[in-house]
């Protein structure tokens, strides 16, 4: 019994020894959107954030609504049919929307769950597709020299 006793102490004082530090390293750092995050997510039932957490954080857009480029559309926009086995991989995946552009042109969109071309939400980690081929876009031409950069040889302000 006393051994258990001093395993849950010691548990004790190690949990409010990471949970002090935690605070800390969030106070110290000026994180304070930490707390936000966590109030807005796991203290209300979450197990992390959604792409419907626009009214909870902050955010920018890339356009203003009213600067809102609208892609011209291939001669064969729409014309392919997703297979079956593609429409339940999108569905296990929790799609929400599916573009393929082609040069300066889309080629195809399909939207799910209510979503459509007007749906505003978060990107998430999808934005780094885009800059990934970005980034790969920049090395063709020359105006990047390597993956390998460090970013602030290009962005001084990120020093």
């Amino acid at each position: 019994m006393k051994l258990i006793k001093k395993a849950l102490k010691f548990i004790g004082i190690f949990a409010l020894a990471i949970f002090l530090t935690a605070n800390i390293f969030i106070v110290l750092s000026g994180k304070f959107y930490i707390y936000k995050g966590i109030a807005n997510t796991y203290l209300v039932g979450k197990k992390g954030p959604t792409i419907y957490d626009l009214a909870v954080f902050e955010y920018s857009t890339i356009l203003p609504a009213e600067n809102k480029t609208i892609l011209p559309h291939s001669s064969q926009y729409n014309s392919f049919q997703l297979s079956s086995e593609d429409e339940k991989w999108f569905e296990e995946l929790k799609t929400k929307a599916f573009l393929v552009l082609k040069d300066d042109s889309l080629v195809f969109e399909q939207y799910y769950d209510g979503h459509t071309e007007e749906t505003v939400s978060n990107s998430f980690s999808a934005i780094k597709t885009l800059v990934a081929m970005l980034v790969g876009i920049a090395i063709e031409e020359g105006k990047i020299n390597s993956v390998d950069d460090k970013v602030c040889e290009y962005l001084p302000e990120f020093c």
